[in-house]
C-alpha cells in the first residue's frame, strides 16, 4: 500500500497544487482506495491542506470517489481558509454515501479519524447507534474517538450511551470504566470553574445508573435453571431473546457450571432500565440438574439507585416449571 501510494505522489510529482496535475493521475491508472487513502492521510499529517483539497476533487471527478472524502474535503477546506459556502457544498455532496449500513458508516468512521476529523468520526458513530443502539462496537469505537478529542460532550454521549446499552459479557467492566470517567470528567470540570458542564455530567450519570426493575435469581447445585420475563406490550425476554423493544436485557444466564475456583451461586438475571407499566411475569424453568433444597432465590428491585429504590426477596421452590406473576 505505501508503495502504491508513493507511485501516485510520485506521477503528481511538485505539483500537488495544481488540479490538473492530480487529473492526470487519476486519469492514467486506477488506484486501489488503501493508496488513495493513505495519500490524502500523508498530505494532511504534513498539513499541505490545498494539495489534500486538490487531489481529493480530482479523485472525487474521476470516479475514485470514497465515502469518508467529502467530511475530509470539508476539513481541508476549512483549514485553507475556503468560504464557508465551498465547504457547505462538499459536505451536502457527501448525501449518498451515508446511506449504507452501520459498518460503512464505522469503517468511514474510522477513515475520518485518521485526519483527526472527531467531530464527523463522532456523529456518524452516533448514526450507527441511533440505527441499532444494543450493538456494543459502535458505542466502544466512539469511545475510543472521544478520548482523542478530550471533548466533554463526545466523552459524555459515548459513556453514557455504554452504560445505557452496552451489555455484553464483561458490562461490569465496562460499565465500571464508563462511571469512573465521568466522575473524573465531573471533577477536572468542577475544578477549571465550568460548574454547569460538571452538573450536566453529574446528572446524566445519576440518570443513567437507574435502573427501574431488576430480577435476579439465585440457587447453589448443578441445576440448569432458565429466567424468562413476560413484559406489558407482548414482549418476552428469553435466551432467545436477549433484548426486547422494552429495553428489557437478559444480562446473565448461568447452567450450574461454575469456572474452576470460583465459589458461589449460579445466576440469571434480567434488567430494564425504564420499564413501561404494566404486569411482569416471571417464569422460571429447570431444564437439567437439581437444585440444593429445591428452591432458588428471586430478588426483585425496583428503582435501583434512587431513594425509592425497593427489593424483595424471595425463596422459590423450582421443579419442572414455575410462574409467578409481578406487576410494575
Amino acid at each position: 500500500m505505501l508503495s502504491r501510494a508513493a507511485d501516485l505522489l510520485k506521477q503528481v510529482g511538485k505539483n500537488t497544487d495544481s488540479p490538473d496535475a492530480w487529473n492526470q493521475a487519476f486519469q492514467s491508472h486506477r488506484h486501489s482506495d488503501a493508496a488513495v487513502t493513505e495519500v490524502f492521510a500523508r498530505l494532511h499529517a504534513e498539513r499541505k491542506f490545498e494539495a489534500a483539497v486538490q487531489g481529493i476533487q480530482a479523485a472525487i471527478r474521476n470516479d475514485h470517489a470514497q465515502p469518508w472524502m467529502y467530511d475530509v474535503l470539508a476539513g481541508e477546506m476549512k483549514l485553507t481558509g475556503r468560504p464557508q459556502s465551498e465547504i457547505d457544498r462538499a459536505l451536502l455532496s457527501r448525501v449518498d454515501f451515508t446511506a449504507g449500513d452501520a459498518d460503512q458508516l464505522l469503517v468511514t468512521a474510522a477513515l475520518l479519524a485518521r485526519f483527526e476529523a472527531w467531530d464527523r468520526a463522532i456523529a456518524l458513530c452516533r448514526e450507527a447507534t441511533d440505527r441499532n443502539p444494543w450493538r456494543s462496537e459502535p458505542w466502544l469505537i466512539a469511545r475510543r474517538y472521544a478520548d482523542r478529542s478530550s471533548q466533554p460532550e463526545h466523552i459524555l454521549w459515548s459513556r453514557i450511551g455504554i452504560l445505557k446499552y452496552l451489555w455484553t459479557d464483561d458490562f461490569d467492566t465496562q460499565h465500571a470504566e464508563a462511571t469512573e470517567t465521568l466522575r473524573e470528567l465531573q471533577r477536572s470540570l468542577t475544578a477549571a470553574g465550568n460548574s454547569e458542564t460538571a452538573q450536566k455530567v453529574k446528572t446524566e450519570l445519576d440518570e443513567a445508573l437507574i435502573h427501574d426493575l431488576r430480577i435476579r435469581v439465585e440457587w447453589a447445585g448443578d441445576g440448569d435453571v432458565d429466567l424468562s420475563v413476560a413484559e406489558p406490550g407482548k414482549q418476552t425476554c428469553s435466551f432467545r431473546n436477549k433484548v426486547t423493544k422494552n429495553g428489557g436485557v437478559l444480562l446473565l444466564t448461568g447452567d450450574g457450571t461454575l469456572p474452576k475456583g470460583k465459589r458461589g451461586p449460579s445466576v440469571e438475571e434480567y434488567l430494564c432500565r425504564e420499564a413501561p407499566s404494566g404486569q411482569y411475569t416471571i417464569t422460571l424453568r429447570l431444564v437439567t440438574g437439581k437444585v440444593i433444597t429445591g428452591k432458588v432465590m428471586v430478588v426483585v428491585t425496583q428503582y435501583e439507585n434512587t431513594t425509592a429504590e425497593k427489593k424483595t426477596r424471595l425463596p422459590v421452590a423450582v421443579g419442572a416449571g414455575m410462574v409467578k406473576s409481578k406487576s410494575n
